[in-house]
């Protein structure tokens, strides 16, 4: 074999220790980029009054919520590879709670964290995917999400929960809530006094206390509310081509007013006198004092029935973290 060709292959294939050197230094930078995007886990707490202001801000994952007797905040979970950190500003009075993304044009991390507040505090929660969980809260509650789901069962006062295409389950006794969804379904139970339930297509199940003040809305959304009505409640709903059933108990005083264009109307409550005008039917129930109620459709029919004495319909069962 030509000598010269027998140097140039050994040449060729010999590891220098310029070779090596740089493939040590590949697989370091591989390995450390590998550890930097792995799950960080963050265990925080914070001093917070008891009935506080807190904002919690997550773009993806989850968050899930729960009271304790403490004065104080604990924010646990895991934080994905392109989430950069949990950010804390604020006070005892009023906290914000930020999970921050790593600075990359692609950045897509997940964070699922669950925070520990004292009851009476006042949380507002912002997603864009992440669900949504709470349990136990007494202090007012706001969320807003665009395709996470809210899962709730608590005792708050006062709740607000906006989603775009997530379902919102609620369970608990809040005297003033407002729901609204434009694809996503609402399961309502134990609420009363005053309630504003909106939706595009999503249906809204309402089986609750006794109210004063109902406000649906939908454009074809079906729409059912299962409830007791206070001495002097107003009942009003409103939808373009979806059903809205009414199930109230026979023993009632007050009027309804019920107009359709192309749908059916119907009320099955007994001691009834109509009144019809064009598409508009009107029901006097007792003495005529006391209840209100209107609903309208374009195209879907409207149903009012006598409230059955088994229980209605009800929504889906609690799947939040179960943080006893």
């Amino acid at each position: 074999m030509n000598p010269m060709m027998t140097a140039t292959r050994a040449h060729e294939t010999a590891v220098t220790p310029v070779m090596f050197m740089r493939g040590w230094i590949l697989t370091l930078a591989f390995g450390m980029a590998a550890v930097a995007h792995a799950e960080t886990h963050v265990d925080e707490h914070r001093a917070f009054d008891a009935d506080g202001h807190l904002y919690v801000n997550n773009l993806a994952g989850t968050v899930a919520l729960n009271t304790w007797d403490k004065n104080e905040i604990q924010v646990s979970g895991e934080l994905g590879g392109d989430v950069d950190t949990v950010e804390f500003s604020g006070g005892p009075s009023d906290l914000r709670i930020v999970v921050r993304m790593r600075n990359t044009k692609h950045a897509s991390g997940e964070a699922d964290l669950t925070l520990m507040v004292p009851a009476n505090a006042h949380v507002e929660l912002e997603t864009v995917s992440a669900d949504v969980s709470a349990q136990n809260l007494r202090g007012p509650l706001k969320i807003k999400t665009v395709s996470g789901a809210a899962q709730l069962q608590l005792s708050s006062s006062e709740v607000s929960v906006q989603t775009v295409s997530g379902d919102i389950t609620l369970r608990g006794a809040s005297h003033a809530t407002f729901a609204k969804s434009v694809s996503g379904d609402i399961h309502l139970a134990g609420i009363q006094d005053k309630l504003a339930a909106e939706t595009v297509s999503g249906n809204v199940q309402v089986d609750g206390g006794r109210f004063s003040e109902v406000h649906l809305k939908s454009v074809s959304g079906d729409m059912r509310l299962d409830a007791s009505l206070a001495e002097h409640a107003q009942i009003n709903g409103d939808t373009l081509s979806g059903s809205i059933t009414l199930a109230i108990p026979a023993d009632i005083s007050g009027t309804a007013a019920l107009k359709s264009f192309s749908g059916d109307t119907q009320c099955d409550l007994g001691s009834v006198q109509l009144v019809s005008s064009g598409k508009r039917h009107e029901y006097v129930w007792g003495n005529g004092q006391g209840v209100q109620v209107e609903l309208a459709s374009f195209s879907g029919d409207i149903h009012v029935e006598k409230k059955s004495p088994r229980a209605a319909q009800t929504p889906p069962p609690f799947v939040g973290k179960d943080l006893k």
